[in-house]
């Protein structure tokens, strides 16, 4: 975060693709993670070899390209464009200006990058407040009010002025890495020439012979060649920081204040970087006595500091450990201590639930949001209602089943939204017309609570069969009270995935005037009402009985977990919120798992291991003597 020099070398680039790893020079290694540095000289433009890169060129092309015409060469490349641009991005809105008023070439590059933070859609890390703008990337702000220190160290009155002042500055400079873009565009200009002139030879010949020619031609001749070149080249340049300039600062961007935090915050970086714990401290304390005299929009310091509590509680990495321990304790009831094992489970998943529910309402406080805004608060969310159905089922029929059902479900759901903060801040909110208070709190809760009940019926189902094939403790009545907790969940998913569907149409019609627009996620919410309803007319046709409902059930968990994540992956669609890397692989993983346990539960019934064990029991009682001898 303090623009550390070591940060380029940590392999955070996975690089799969051989062809891609061709273009870009890298070797084949176990793990395929990459460093920054290691590729940086064919993505940054002027720190190639000799003109643009390979790599650049395949990109733009691939740009280029329709979607549906792109090989898979050319995805793979866009997909790390895309990444490095994330990279670039996230290093540049932590790098401040460096104190001082000197020209390098990193000044200049680092104030072209810049420009890519103001077109940034989401919220950037390190922001500070500002009247004018709200709150605005650190980085942004630092540099603006480094242009304004520069205009009054060069005493020039425009944004302009400093501009050019700037790179007349750096061209005295002859920096290397630019002298280099200087030499390459002479070469460039040189060949074209040639071409013009109906010169024929191929690229590389025509290269070898242009710097033969500069290798023979006096320094005086050379350096006439690269001043002439180097004119145009810097009048580009200052073209192109003025630009930037004039989108931070405007016409009248001196007449702005720097806004308060900034300095702080600056020499807070400055105080890491040099190992200065007092001067870190003190400026600490500075910037949390400024934000409290004077609160900025958005800004509570109660919320601020609860957040901190709360992340290093971590009530939601606890529930994990607990719902673990639950499972074993449950699995030991099979065992033996039934009676006791299970009312300990019960009652632990009473207090994992209050410190979940203790988690999820945190999250609400927190961000001001209802409890379901992002893929990681759905993951959260669903687990939470897939622990209420349990502690319910576990009520009524006090088996022992609503108490795997609790632990399960928040097990895996918490290890899911566990994977899914690794992208960053899980406090995020939908893009765009999404980000909605009073949909948010309908339509997606609804709609979540509609794939709760579809997961909690499909576990149903998976245990039915499991326990009927592998075990043989599916007596008759366990069997009959499993069925009627999967018909009982199957119709409260029907009713919250055709509300919350409903909802949805109608937040569509309030949003952007229709309805219904065969997006994506809207076909999988519309599947999963189909899927339910589906179920529930065989059981009521008498098309399928406790077995068939279990395996139908069991097929829902593949139809929600397509809506839930199989549909980003697409990347089409209002409803789209991102590819997740490594999500198809696993997605595939998990439906083949369940289509193997509906087959399994379509396995004739005599090979089921609790069908053949209900059937010696019968036939012992029925040969057994009633009464004495």
């Amino acid at each position: 975060m303090a623009n550390s020099t070591e940060a380029g070398t940590h392999k955070v680039f996975r690089i799969e693709n051989f062809d891609v790893l061709d273009t870009l020079g890298l070797s084949r290694r176990k793990g395929f993670r990459y460093s920054y540095r290691e590729f940086q000289e064919h993505v940054v433009p002027g720190r190639e070899a000799q003109g643009q890169s390979e790599y650049r060129k395949q990109v733009a092309k691939a740009i280029e390209t329709p979607s549906e015409q792109m090989t898979v060469y050319q995805r793979k490349l866009r997909e790390l464009h895309n990444r490095i641009q994330q990279y670039q991005a996230l290093r540049a809105a932590h790098k401040l200006v460096e104190p001082g008023f000197d020209t390098s070439f990193d000044r200049i590059l680092s104030i072209l990058r810049s420009r890519e933070l103001t077109d940034q859609r989401a919220n950037l890390p390190l922001s500070v407040p500002s009247k004018q703008r709200k709150w605005q990337a650190l980085a942004l702000e630092s540099l603006r009010a480094w242009i304004r220190d520069a205009a009054r160290e060069w005493k020039v009155d425009s944004p302009a002025a400093v501009a050019t002042e700037l790179v007349r500055r750096f061209g005295e400079l002859r920096d290397p890495d630019f002298e280099r873009i200087v030499r390459d565009q002479a070469i460039d200009s040189i060949i074209q020439s040639a071409r013009q002139q109906g010169m024929k030879a191929s690229p590389a010949e025509m290269l070898e012979m242009v710097k033969k020619q500069l290798e023979q031609v006096t320094a005086a001749e050379r350096e006439e060649l690269l001043s002439r070149t180097r004119g145009p080249v810097l009048e580009r340049l200052t073209q192109q920081v003025g630009s930037v300039f004039l989108v931070l600062l405007g016409e009248t961007g001196f007449s702005e204040e720097t806004p308060v935090g900034c300095r702080a915050l600056e020499n807070i970086f400055q105080a890491w970087k040099a190992g200065d714990a007092g001067t870190f401290a003190a400026e600490t304390e500075s910037l949390r006595k400024a934000y409290s005299q004077a609160p900025p929009e958005e800004y509570n310091a109660t919320r601020a500091g609860f957040e901190h509590h709360f992340n290093g509680f971590e009530p939601f990495y606890l529930s994990i450990i607990l719902y673990g321990f639950v499972f074993l304790l449950v699995a030991g009831s099979w065992l033996g201590w039934t009676t006791l094992l299970n009312r300990t489970a019960g009652w632990l998943v009473l207090l994992i639930f209050v410190l979940h529910t203790y988690g999820l309402v945190s999250r609400v406080y927190i961000s001001g949001k209802p409890p379901v805004t992002n893929l990681y608060s759905s993951a959260v969310f669903i687990g939470w209602g897939a622990v209420v159905a349990g502690i319910i089922i576990e009520r009524m029929y006090k088996m022992g089943i609503g108490n795997v059902i609790a632990a399960i479900s928040g097990f895996a759901t918490l290890i899911i939204a566990q994977n899914l903060a690794g992208d960053g801040d899980t406090f995020t909110v939908l893009a765009a017309v999404l980000d909605t208070q009073f949909w948010l709190a309908t339509h997606v809760v609804c709609i979540t609570l509609g794939y709760t009940g579809t997961y909690v019926a499909g576990l149903l189902g998976a245990l039915y069969i499991l326990r009927g094939v592998l075990t043989p403790s599916l007596s008759q009545r366990v069997g009959r009270n499993l069925a009627r907790a999967v018909y009982g969940t199957t119709c409260a998913a029907m009713f919250f995935s055709f509300v919350g569907t409903v909802l949805g149409g109608l937040w569509a019609d309030d949003s952007w005037g229709r309805f219904w627009g065969w997006d994506p996620k809207e076909n999988g919410a519309l599947i999963i009402v189909l899927f339910n309803a589906l179920v529930l007319h065989a059981r009521w046709d008498g098309l399928v009985k406790d077995r068939g409902l279990a395996a139908l059930a069991v097929l829902g968990n593949i139809v929600v977990s397509w809506s839930w994540f199989g549909v980003n992956e697409l990347g089409v669609g209002l409803h789209s919120y991102g590819f997740t890397e490594g999500v198809m692989l696993a997605l595939g993983a998990f439906c083949a798992s369940q289509l193997a346990i509906a087959a399994m539960g379509c396995l004739p019934r005599q090979s089921w291991w609790s069908e053949r064990a209900n059937a010696d029991k019968q036939a012992s009682a029925e040969t057994s003597p009633v009464g004495p001898a």
